[in-house]
């Protein structure tokens, strides 16, 4: 796909992104949101729960959301969102197949606040790049560069497209990084770290004027720039993932992309509160270094965490996986 291509398609889908999440602060009695229709080209046009006239060089496709929906046109491709935030779509004469690979990567994502609003708390989702051996960094901690820079693309693409953004304290101390949108067009998610004690965030602070959200467990918050949630540890000694996810929601935050550290993503994990994991794949070898989850021993691959649906999307030169965990 070429890149103005790919940049108008992008810029599409965040006005899509947008207008879903308007629409779902709507009064509870207004209408479901059971399919949008797009068209994008030399016109670009949104329309929820009603068609789009063709328009002379654009391309129109739809998008069923609620499985249900009867509305289902046959003149043009028709995508489906389901509850796994898989997307699903038969080749089109209409559609090239990097159209195609990329709506059905991103469509899910803008509608997320439908989905956390159907479920009652905040979606997440989490991502990292690996080597063949499932290493994100080496023994020191370097991490630079394992990804390729389309990986990096699409993590500020889905920094854009969540609500927030969730990383632990080690992440920052290592890291030091500043959380934001910079690849792509888009809004900055509200940036989030999970810790327990006094930590250095003089990164997040000078990238962006916006507060920090820390979620900790202290009596009052590691600074007073903060945005600071208290929650009580577990018997484990950790805040639960799920309970995080819960005070999030009420907070009015739909969706989190969780980017690590190890830590912090096993921990989700394990909890059960990871809706989706993306694991881009570098064609690397380290053969030692930090591995990307670090979960309880198991004694038999039945207690191997897994996957209801998966796919695996082109990004670059390689793949990424992208994996809904099976609940218990």
């Amino acid at each position: 796909m070429m890149v103005a291509h790919q940049d108008a398609l992008w810029s599409c889908l965040l006005a899509l992104a947008e207008q879903i999440a308007r629409r779902v602060e709507e009064p509870p009695d207004s209408p479901e949101i059971s399919y949008c229709t797009l068209q994008f080209g030399e016109t670009t046009a949104i329309a929820v729960n009603k068609e789009l006239p063709p328009s002379p060089g654009s391309a129109l496709i739809m998008v069923v959301l609620n499985a249900k929906a009867t509305r289902v046109s046959s003149t043009y491709p028709v995508f489906r969102v389901l509850d796994d935030l898989s997307c699903h779509c038969p080749l089109a004469d209409t559609l090239d197949r990097d159209t195609i690979d990329f709506l059905q990567l991103y469509l899910p994502y803008c509608f997320l606040p439908v989905f956390s609003q159907k479920l009652q708390r905040t979606i997440a989702i989490a991502h990292f790049a690996q080597t063949l051996d499932g290493k994100i960094a080496a023994c020191t901690g370097n991490s630079k560069w394992i990804g390729n820079p389309e990986n990096l693309i699409h993590a500020h693409r889905m920094r854009a497209l969540c609500d927030g953004i969730i990383v632990g304290a080690n992440t920052v101390d290592t890291d030091h990084p500043r959380l934001t949108v910079r690849h792509v067009e888009g809004k900055n998610p509200r940036r989030i770290v999970v810790c327990s004690s006094e930590r250095d965030l003089t990164s997040l602070f000078n990238s962006h004027t916006d507060p920090v959200w820390v979620i900790g467990t202290a009596d009052e918050p590691p600074t007073e720039q903060c945005q600071y949630i208290k929650l009580h540890k577990q018997t484990n000694g950790k805040i639960s993932p799920q309970k995080m996810l819960e005070k999030l929601y009420q907070k009015g935050i739909h969706s989190v992309y969780v980017e690590g550290g190890p830590h912090t993503t096993s921990h989700f994990l394990a909890d059960g509160a990871l809706d989706v994991v993306q694991l881009h794949i570098s064609p690397l070898i380290l053969g030692s270094g930090m591995p990307g989850f670090a979960l309880p021993q198991v004694d038999n691959i039945s207690q191997a965490v897994h996957f209801e649906s998966f796919a695996f999307h082109p990004i670059g030169n390689t793949y990424m996986f992208v994996g809904a965990p099976k609940a218990g």
